[in-house]
């Protein structure tokens, strides 16, 4: 079978045509049609196709966000209510409490001070060290997350939280909420010592931690949550500082093995 696009000759064979055959024009304009509006609908149920799993996504993570964020909202309000409660049968002892572990525990200073105290012993050095390290990234880390969160105070709420905290007699604080800045450096300052070796002493400091949360709720200048966060916050923290600390003790230890393979020589 020919080719129906190859070159065609005349019957007698004479002279050769130099055009392909003609298709009718009813038939051009079928195709260029039909052609036309398969593209059109193609591309049509390609982009509602894809429109339709962004919005189903989008849908979805909408859901669990709203989801996630009531399930918080109903966790901060049922510990905010136990400590409700406890204000309402204590006559101001475990407010003043609280209030004292927070001025004690304020920006870290506290805990930045154990750290330096422990620089000039060589025993326990490396435990300073990590120490300063996990509060400094820890604290860096939550002063970002405040300001790019920006979630008021529990006090700073119309309505029931605001009569909780009057009634709790604590003093307003500045600043955002999330995460706890005290949560935050507790938690970093009892983890960085515990990685460091001192087990009994960090046991003791988580303990501490725990209070300081506690006492961040009972004054309802932080919402449970914000505690989490934090302890999340300052464990991630020195975390960081333990595995900087690790390798840069690594490192100084090889340099001495070569320097004294050197001077053996």
């Amino acid at each position: 079978m020919s080719c129906p696009f190859s070159r065609i000759k005349t019957a007698d064979d004479t002279k050769s045509i130099g055009e392909y055959p003609s298709i009718p024009a009813n038939v051009t304009n079928r195709f260029l049609k039909t052609g036309f509006l398969n593209g059109i609908l193609t591309l049509s149920f390609r982009n509602a196709t894809r429109f339709s799993r962004e919005r189903f996504v989008t849908m979805i993570i909408s859901s669990l966000a709203g989801a996630i964020g009531n399930g918080v909202s109903a966790f901060d309000q049922f510990v905010l209510s136990l400590f409700h409660g406890i204000a309402v049968r204590d006559s101001g002892a475990l407010a003043e409490l609280s209030s004292f572990l927070g001025l004690a525990t304020e920006k870290g200073i506290l805990f930045l001070f154990l750290g330096s105290a422990l620089l000039p012993f060589k025993k326990t050095r490396e435990a300073g060290v990590m120490l300063i390290g996990a509060v400094l990234v820890s604290a860096g880390i939550a002063g970002a997350l405040k300001e790019l969160v920006a979630r008021p105070r529990p006090f700073q709420a119309v309505g029931l939280f605001a009569d909780w905290w009057r009634l709790a007699g604590s003093s307003p604080e500045s600043g955002y909420s999330f995460p706890s800045g005290h949560a935050t450096v507790s938690m970093a300052a009892a983890a960085a010592l515990f990685f460091a070796g001192h087990k009994r002493v960090g046991l003791v400091a988580l303990l501490g931690a725990l209070a300081i949360g506690a006492s961040r709720c009972c004054l309802f200048v932080h919402y449970p949550s914000d505690i989490l966060a934090g302890f999340a916050v300052g464990f991630l923290g020195a975390l960081a500082a333990r595995v900087a600390v690790s390798r840069f003790t690594r490192r100084l230890k090889r340099r001495g093995s070569v320097s004294r393979g050197r001077v053996s020589r």
